[in-house]
């Protein structure tokens, strides 16, 4: 068992917003110093995804700019939704929580 002093912290920005606010979102984060310098950030983008192809790949390319393809997790919003209701499961069955 890793003693808890030592484990690396992990932020989880879940974004349940509409997908023209995920750029200014992850803009502001790190304008404001709370993006992590040690990239252990998670970005969980809650999908649809732009209206279109033409609009999704836009998309895609803006996000590239700011966030490392390993930062950034989308999930179809009516599929996350149980899961966003379900906090108390989301917490104690993933590591990734274990220090929240």
């Amino acid at each position: 068992v890793i003693p808890r002093q030592d484990r690396r912290r992990v932020r989880v920005y879940y974004m349940a917003v509409p997908p023209f606010l995920y750029s200014r979102i992850c803009r502001s984060l790190a304008q404001g110093g709370l993006r992590s310098e040690t990239g252990r950030d998670r970005f969980v983008l809650e999908k649809p995804f732009g209206k279109c192809a033409q609009s999704c790949a836009s998309l895609c390319r803006e996000l590239a700019s700011l966030l490392r393809e390993d930062e950034a997790y989308r999930i179809d919003h009516y599929l996350g939704k149980e899961l966003v209701m379900n906090v108390l499961v989301l917490r104690f069955g993933n590591a990734i929580f274990e220090a929240v």
